[in-house]
């Protein structure tokens, strides 16, 4: 899924109602974040430009 479709799920389903201008890029971020960190260890997976799964 693309950031944008994990915001839009989640604001669904009534989990987070996020503030921000762009919450989609803060998501991306922490993903790209948490993978270069952790690497092989991280929950994340970049599966393709600008998409993510769990791993």
């Amino acid at each position: 899924m693309t950031t944008r479709e994990i915001i839009e799920a989640v604001q669904e389903k009534g989990l987070w109602n996020p503030s921000g201008k762009t919450p989609w890029l803060t998501l991306h971020t922490a993903f790209s974040r948490d993978i270069q960190t952790n690497g092989s260890k991280s929950r994340f997976v970049k599966k393709d430009r600008g998409k993510f799964a769990l791993r």
